[in-house]
């Protein structure tokens, strides 16, 4: 009821259009019949531009490792048929939404680089600080490439963002200790990152249809040399300016670790971590006329809105059999959003696939098709949002 009385002037008008538009979205299970998030009418017309938004796209180390100079027969390999099948069949199902760009929060590795627990030597020597970190350059050199590849096999423009697998992993209280290797090592992580995709890790872009994207990094190394999920103050300072010179219609902001979710969502397989300077983010947001935050980390679906600004937690893990993507199209007066979740894949037989290090390894063979169903719809306009449906009604 808050919805509706603070924004009876838009609903009013939205009235207009449903009728003029005679196309409503469809209801589909779990909605709410008595949200406030009713479903209203889609859009006149065509979009100004079109996004998919996604991330855990594989969620692992991926990589096809014999042309090295390191690999020779015996060693194992970072990829087959299997998984390069399933991860091809993900890519064409976004490939076929023909989107403008694609926006990637990050978790598209694992990122559990620096160690060598089979002894292979795949990525050179690890038996000094130095080569540790020679070792996750090496790694992140042959990852990144293999996943840039499907980007270009695919036709797909890409901004992407670094998770936490990108640096190597957070502990579930969004903090690494500053004695580990992992928080040691953190620059070169980011420097591995930056290298291969050729801008800092946080940064901005102008697209088609007044929409601008800000992408975070969701994390900095702490004074005391550990590292935590806070954004840096020069970051937030360049988000605020950058936020506050902008003429873009539509501001969008994707961060890999997300600021809230609802309670009691736990997402799948997850650390469930959370920024821990999220009320100075959101406040910098809500300031700066943020339009929505997409973010990523839980592997699953979680839909709210906080002082009117949406946020939509998305995204899978392939390496988890799962993945979901959002489709964003861009009108003069409002995003209409699109929820897909892709079919659940399967793993056959034994074994697992190599990675540098046995903390986690996903099956040796897993199947996931292009099988998809639309699980929800949200309209977003310019004060919050408008409707939604099915997995996008907000707590």
């Amino acid at each position: 009821m808050r919805f509706m009385r603070s924004r009876a002037g838009l609903w009013a008008a939205l009235c207009f259009v449903a009728i003029a538009a005679a196309a409503v979205f469809l209801t589909l299970p779990g909605s709410s019949p008595v949200s406030p998030y009713a479903a209203s009418a889609a859009p006149r017309g065509g979009p100004l531009a079109t996004y998919v938004s996604t991330s855990g796209i594989s969620h692992d180390d991926v990589a096809n490792l014999r042309g090295l100079p390191t690999w020779h027969p015996g060693l194992p390999n970072g990829i087959n048929k299997d998984w390069r099948v399933s991860i091809d069949n993900v890519w064409t199902q976004i490939e076929s939404e023909h989107a403008d760009a694609v926006f990637a929060q990050g978790d598209m590795v694992q990122g559990f680089w620096g160690v060598d627990d089979d002894h292979t030597g795949i990525f050179g020597p690890i038996d000094t600080y130095r080569h540790r970190l020679q070792a996750i350059h090496n790694a992140g050199d042959s990852y990144y490439h293999a996943l840039k590849r499907e980007y270009r096999a695919h036709g797909l423009t890409v901004y992407p963002g670094m998770g936490d697998h990108e640096m190597g992993g957070l502990d579930t209280d969004g903090n690494t200790a500053p004695h580990t290797f992992r928080a040691r090592a953190y620059p070169e992580w980011v420097k591995t990152w930056e290298a291969n995709f050729h801008h800092r890790a946080y940064y901005h872009v102008k697209l088609p249809g007044s929409v601008e994207l800000w992408t975070l990094k969701p994390f900095r190394q702490d004074p005391d040399g550990g590292v935590s999920a806070i954004l840096s103050r020069a970051e937030r300072r360049w988000l605020s300016t950058s936020l506050d010179r902008s003429t873009a219609r539509w501001k969008i902001v994707q961060s890999e670790i997300p600021p809230y979710s609802s309670p009691g969502f736990h997402g799948i397989h997850t650390s469930q971590t959370h920024l821990i300077d999220a009320q100075q983010v959101w406040t910098i947001m809500r300031n700066h006329g943020v339009d929505l935050m997409l973010c990523a980390e839980f592997h699953d679906v979680d839909a709210l809105q906080r002082g009117g600004l949406p946020e939509i937690i998305h995204g899978g893990a392939v390496a988890g059999l799962s993945a979901n993507y959002l489709r964003i199209d861009v009108y003069r007066d409002r995003l209409a959003i699109t929820l897909t979740r892709m079919a659940n894949g399967t793993a056959t037989g034994t074994g697992t696939l190599w990675a540098p290090s046995d903390r986690h390894r996903s099956p040796l063979h897993i199947h996931m098709t292009t099988d998809h169903s639309v699980t929800g719809h949200m309209v977003v306009g310019h004060d919050g949002i408008v409707s939604a449906d099915g997995e996008l009604v907000p707590y």
